[in-house]
Formats: structure tokens, C-alpha cells, sequence
């Protein structure tokens, strides 16, 4: 009942601006508790400042890189890749893993409410973070990486 609450409640992102190296420090910081065998690597545009809601998008971000961490979780892989830049269309960040990466067949699936392809999980993450996303009045790519995993996009933030 818990999930069906949490997908059907709209967001309402309250933006306000913010550092985005501090920002994706903290990410960091909180990846590396849980993930202590995972290599994160960070690349952020220097002094890039975001306007967005920094809950809501700490959330979408946080599952994302669990997400990421749990697909790379293999012996010789657990790297994952933080980005965040500006485009012409706006704020762009990636979340980029070595995983196996998510099959293009499925690339729409994942985002949809109670898909999942995990054993143990709900369904609600991937479709939250597009909430998000679409709170921010932007959307979800889902691509392949160039280390081969899923590359998951939240682009025109």
C-alpha cells in the first residue's frame, strides 16, 4: 500500500539554488557508507550552481546510484560515474555504471511504475526519479554507457 501511495502522490519541486560540487560531495559521502567497495567518481562542472529542489533530487540521484551500485556489483566492475554539466537545454547529470546495462527492449519498461527486473525489487525507484524529473520540468534518458552498463540521464532540469 506504502508504494502505491508513494508512485501516486504528485511532486512539487521547490526550487531554490544551490553549489553542485558540495551537493555531489554529499552524495559521495552517503554512497560510501553503503557502498564501500564501489568506486564513485565525480565529475562536476566547477563553479555550476543548480536550481532545483535539493530533496527531491538527492533522492532521485541517491537511487540511482544505488541502482548503479547493486548493477555493478560484480568482482572487477563496481565503478559507477556521477556527472553533472549544463547544456543549452539546461541542467544535464548522469548517472553512469559497469554493469550489465538494461537491454534496449526494456529502456521505457524501467521507468514505468512496479517494473522491475530484480527479484527483491518494488518498481517504484526508476519511476520516481522520472516524478522527479518531471517536477523539475525535465525528463529520463535511459542509454548505454561507454563502459558498457546503463547510462540514466536526467537532462533539461
Amino acid at each position: 500500500m506504502d508504494s502505491y501511495r508513494e508512485v501516486a502522490r504528485p511532486f512539487v519541486a521547490r526550487r531554490r539554488r544551490f553549489a553542485a560540487r558540495a551537493f555531489a560531495d554529499e552524495l559521495a559521502r552517503l554512497f560510501a557508507v553503503e557502498w564501500v567497495e564501489h568506486r564513485l567518481e565525480c565529475a562536476i562542472d566547477g563553479a555550476l550552481t543548480i536550481d532545483a529542489d535539493p530533496d527531491l533530487l538527492a533522492q532521485a540521484l541517491l537511487n540511482l546510484l544505488r541502482n548503479a551500485a547493486q548493477a555493478s556489483d560484480m568482482p572487477g566492475r563496481r565503478r559507477v560515474w556521477l556527472r553533472m554539466t549544463t547544456t543549452t537545454e539546461g541542467l544535464l547529470i548522469e548517472v553512469e555504471d559497469d554493469g550489465p546495462g538494461i537491454a534496449e527492449a526494456l529502456r521505457q519498461d524501467v521507468l514505468l511504475p512496479f517494473f522491475t527486473t530484480k527479484p527483491d525489487g518494488s518498481g517504484i525507484g526508476l519511476h520516481l526519479v522520472r516524478q522527479v524529473a518531471i517536477a523539475h520540468d525535465g525528463r529520463v534518458e535511459v542509454a548505454t554507457g561507454a563502459a558498457g552498463g546503463a547510462l540514466i540521464r536526467l537532462a533539461s532540469l
